[in-house]
């Protein structure tokens, strides 16, 4: 069983600790922002420590998840119903097709920065 720490850091320590690792010319927006960082930090920590966190995994899948409003659902049906009137073979493929791609957003980050690079590497010949 965890047993809670009981060395908690006291909010002036966390300031002292934030002021301490910002630069010498740091304006004071930026030492706000490192204080407001340092904070949710902590917060989050402490939930963690309690049990309450998410887990990354579990963050991870509730923002890849896409749910399709109901004028998406509209949207593709006309899209479809729209090619289906010169191939109703193209039509169910691009339907399907998008349909698939639903689950492949996860990795769309990752699809967009290699297909960036790759263009960059293209035009620059």
């Amino acid at each position: 069983m965890a047993t809670a720490k009981t060395s908690a850091v006291t909010p002036k320590q966390l300031l002292e600790r934030a002021v301490s690792n910002l630069p010498a010319n740091a304006s004071i927006d930026e030492a706000v922002d490192t204080l407001y960082v340092a904070l949710k930090v902590g917060k989050g920590k402490a939930e963690i420590e309690r049990g309450e966190g998410v887990s990354q995994e579990d963050v991870e899948e509730s923002m890849a998840r896409i749910i399709w409003s109901p004028q998406a659902r509209e949207d593709l049906k006309q899209i479809v119903q729209f090619i289906r009137r010169d191939s109703r073979t193209i039509a169910a493929q691009v339907g399907q097709r998008i349909g698939r791609q639903r689950g492949g957003w996860r990795s769309f980050p990752v699809r967009v920065a290699s297909y960036r690079s790759l263009s960059s590497r293209t035009s620059e010949r």
